[in-house]
This record gives structure tokens, C-alpha cells and sequence, in this order.
């Protein structure tokens, strides 16, 4: 692959498609045109003979007219060159490009050149017109270095390259290697919302998107209640912003994470289904213990309480050890089982056996009270959906972390106007996408640090060990600063 982005500041030479044209041009070059005088112009025209041919062609032979470039039919090989002459077809191609230096390497044009076209371009001496030797060295992949040495007793060399170096490399060979890194790669991205609802009026809210595996903040579209028809449909017209904006971007995605909002799964399922959704396990854990633990103080229903905590965990397994649909609501209804002291499942085809070791446990009677309430409740037909559709590795958790964090930058307790929302949510964004990757602290000894903490959400029953990050930066605060004082100058 060769690149005509020229290294020299500018290759002054006229160049034309047509052959036989070029002992013309080259003794314009002998007549005394230098190099630094001309002009690099590439023109697109057909030749001006093949449409003087078409129209002084006989009365018994078909000329071509505007009708005929538009008439839908399969053209032959001799039709295909015959319609050269086509004045649409000219029309169009008689606009000519000039190259220039004045552009970045990233902007100019770049060509595929064959060996024949660059041998037959130098092989006249543009200062005398001489024949010309072309030898072709430093080759570096897209990129060579062409010496072009003149057969006269004069003796004229020119050295051309097929483009610019950047740090003594090609600059084409980094901008293709930059384009293979940067496309086609899909991605991975969950969406939730935060509702700035002071009095509980919800007038505005923020729906971000993070890429899971980078685990950065790509975009937040902010959005009025007034905008749609009830604050309900806030969520899903912020996804639709989205998405749209990742698709203006060029960026395709091919995961999406969120909770199990009604409009936005409709939407997904009948507009979107090119794209694959999959629910979020925090959300639907944290729902389901919610519902069991109010079903729980019923005391006719007591013996479910000490089941809760392993019927949450058995809801991170099922979406984290299960490869499809069918295996996930296989495992999931094996849950029925496995509380009454069951645990080889013969009505199931391809989750059988349990895999634990021998429990000893209070186990449920079946046809009890509170089995049959707990039967009830795990096999509702919307919650059977929604563990089928759960997303075996990406949560949500980030973007709830995130949204703690646009607290501290946007309280809840006051009201924000829509532009000022935006700028405390931006600057947001860019502080957890710099400090999103920090690692675990360590001490002198270079030992990692840890602290034990009491979720609320397990009410002092249980502590967890959490990684002790690293000091958080704010470096981005010199960017803001930097953008704010340019735009008031």
C-alpha cells in the first residue's frame, strides 16, 4: 500500500491521466517551469476525445443521451466503456481535486498507487526531459522512499517519498495502525438514571452510559419531564439520546446493561434488536430480597427469613455459571428443590444434579405454608423473564457509584437550572472517568490495605473486607479552568 502524501513542501509538477499528454508537460518542464513553480493537480476528467467520438458517431448508430444514463438495465463489458461518454458521467468527474501541503497528514487524501503509475510518472526528467531510472528503497510498510536519476550528462537526482515521518516513522503506517486499534471493535455499555427530584417532583433527570470494560462514563443526556408525556417515559427517551449519540459517533454497540424499566425493555426488544439486553443482577437482587423480607415478618411465613440470604446469592450464580436462557431458568427453578433437602432434579435436562457438598440445614416442608408463598413468589412469569435475561458478568454497580458521586457535585436538596445541572454532571463525569482505574493502596511494607465495613443493607448482620484505593486525583480541574477562562477572554 503506498501513500502519495508527499513529503516535499510542495511536489510542484502537473500530472494527467492521460498518457499522451506527458511529453507535453515534460517539455514545459525543459522550457524552464522549475519545480518550485508548478502546481500538483489531479484531475478526474474522462477525455474530452471519447465524448467528441460519441457525438460525431453515424446517423445508424445509438448515441448516448441523458435518457440513456438512466435507463435500469445490465450493461456489458463494451456498454460499460461506452458509457464514459455519458454527460452525467462527466459532468461529475470533471471536478477536479487540488492537492495541497497546508492539511494535516490526518485529513489529506490518501491513494493506492500501483507500481506502473509511479514508474510511468517519473520516468521523464522534470527539468531537462530526459528518460529517467526509478528505484524504489527504504520500504517500510506503506511507506518507500523513490530515487529518480536522470540518463543525461547532467545528471539530475530527485528523492520522493510517498509521505510524511512522525518521530523518524511513517505517519501513514501510525494513522492505519491508530484506525485498526480504534474500529470496528464493538462495545459493552450499561444505562441507568438519576432523577434530580427535589420535593419529589422529578423535573429533571440525568441517564448516563458507561462502557463496562473501560469502566469510563461515555455520555449523559439530561432530559425535562416536560419533554415527554409522564415522568415514567424520562428513562427511556434519555437511552434514546443515548444510543443515538454512540451512533453518531460511530461507535456500535453491542451489549446493553439496565434494570428491568417496562418501556425500555419494549423498546429494546421491537426497536433494537440488533443490540443484545440483558438485566442487571443488583437491581433484581435487591428487589427480590426486598419483597422477601416484608413476606418474611408474616409469622405464618417466618421460616422463609433464614432462606433469604441464599436465595440472593443464588441469584448472582445462576446469571454468573450459566452459558444460556434454557440452563439459567433450569438452575433458577432448581432453587424449588434444593430448599426442601432435593438436589437430583429428574424433570430437568441439562442442570441435573446440584453441585454443593452435603448440607446440613433447617430445611422447608413441602406443601408448608410458607414453601408454597415462597413457590408463589420464585416463579412468577415476569421474574422467570427477567432471569433469563440476566447479564452474566456487567452490572450496574458503577453507574450507582457514579451516581453517588454526582451528589457531591449536584445535591438533590436544591434545585439546579437545566445549564447549570449539565456543568456540575459534566465535571463529574470527568473526575470518576480519571480516577475510575486507581489501584489498591499498599502500605510502607508493600502490603495491600483493607477495611471492614457493615453494609447497611445487611443491617450489622454481616461485614465485608473492602479494598482501600489510592488517593483520588483532580486533574481535570485544571482542564475546566483552562476552557473557562478562554471562553471569557
Amino acid at each position: 500500500m503506498v501513500s502519495t502524501c508527499s513529503q516535499t513542501d510542495p511536489v510542484n509538477m502537473v500530472m494527467d491521466k492521460d498518457e499522451n499528454t506527458n511529453s507535453d508537460e515534460s517539455g514545459k518542464a525543459s522550457e524552464g517551469v522549475s519545480i518550485t513553480q508548478a502546481t500538483l493537480e489531479v484531475s478526474r476528467s474522462t477525455k474530452n476525445s471519447d465524448l467528441e467520438q460519441s457525438e460525431n458517431e453515424s446517423d445508424g448508430e445509438e448515441s448516448f443521451d441523458e435518457e440513456s444514463c438512466t435507463e435500469d438495465y445490465s450493461m456489458t463489458s463494451g456498454e460499460e466503456s461506452e458509457m464514459e461518454g455519458c454527460p452525467e458521467k462527466d459532468k461529475e468527474q470533471d471536478e477536479p481535486i487540488i492537492l495541497t501541503s497546508e492539511k494535516s497528514v490526518k485529513d489529506q487524501l490518501k491513494f493506492i498507487v500501483c507500481e506502473e503509475s509511479i514508474a510511468t510518472t517519473f520516468s521523464v526528467c522534470l527539468k531537462c526531459g530526459s528518460r529517467c531510472s526509478v528505484l524504489v528503497t527504504s520500504i517500510i510498510g506503506s511507506y518507500c522512499k523513490i530515487l529518480i536519476s536522470c540518463s543525461s550528462s547532467v545528471q539530475h537526482n530527485i528523492s520522493w517519498s510517498t509521505g510524511p515521518l512522525m518521530n523518524r516513522l511513517p505517519a501513514f503506517n501510525i494513522l492505519m495502525a491508530a484506525s485498526i486499534l480504534s474500529t470496528g471493535k464493538s462495545i459493552e455499555i450499561a444505562s441507568d438514571m438519576r432523577v434530580d427530584s427535589p420535593g419529589h417532583c422529578g423535573l429533571l433527570g440525568a441517564g448516563s452510559t458507561l462502557d463496562v470494560n473501560r469502566n469510563v462514563i461515555l455520555d449523559t443526556q439530561i432530559i425535562k419531564s416536560t419533554e415527554v408525556k409522564n415522568s415514567n417515559g424520562m428513562e427511556m427517551e434519555s437511552l434514546k439520546r443515548q444510543l443515538a449519540h454512540l451512533e453518531e459517533s460511530n461507535v456500535e454497540v453491542k451489549t446493553l446493561v439496565t434494570d428491568r424499566h417496562t418501556q425500555v425493555s419494549a423498546y429494546m426488544a421491537q426497536e433494537r434488536p440488533n443490540i443484545k439486553h440483558t438485566y442487571d443482577v443488583w437491581h433484581l437482587a435487591k428487589g427480590k430480597k426486598k419483597r422477601l423480607l416484608k413476606i418474611a415478618k408474616t409469622k405464618k411465613f417466618q421460616a422463609i427469613k433464614p432462606w433469604i440470604g441464599s436465595i440472593i446469592n443464588h441469584i448472582y450464580w445462576v446469571a454468573s455459571s450459566s452459558k444460556h436462557e434454557d440452563e439459567k431458568e433450569e438452575k433458577w427453578l432448581s432453587l424449588l428443590n434444593h430448599i426442601v433437602n432435593v438436589h437430583i432434579h429428574k424433570d430437568f435436562e441439562l442442570f441435573r444434579v446440584c453441585t454443593h457438598e452435603v448440607l446440613d440445614r433447617e430445611w422447608l416442608k413441602p406443601g408448608s405454608a410458607a414453601y408454597k408463598k415462597l413457590e408463589e413468589n420464585l416463579t412468577r412469569p415476569r421474574l422467570i423473564t427477567a432471569i433469563r435475561k440476566l447479564s452474566d458478568y456487567h452490572q450496574t454497580s458503577s453507574l450507582e457509584a457514579k451516581h453517588a458521586l454526582d451528589n457531591q457535585f449536584a445535591t438533590k436538596k436544591i434545585y439546579y437550572p437545566y445549564h447549570s445541572l449539565m456543568a456540575r454532571l459534566f465535571c463529574s463525569n470527568m473526575h470518576f472517568n480519571e480516577n475510575s482505574q486507581r489501584k489498591q493502596a499498599k502500605t510502607k511494607e508493600g502490603e495491600d490495605r483493607w477495611v471492614v465495613i457493615y453494609p447497611k443493607a445487611h443491617k450489622g448482620e454481616k461485614s465485608i473486607a473492602r479494598k482501600i484505593k489510592e488517593e483520588a486525583t483532580y486533574r481535570h480541574g485544571s482542564t475546566v479552568l483552562t476552557v473557562d477562562i478562554g471562553c471569557w477572554r
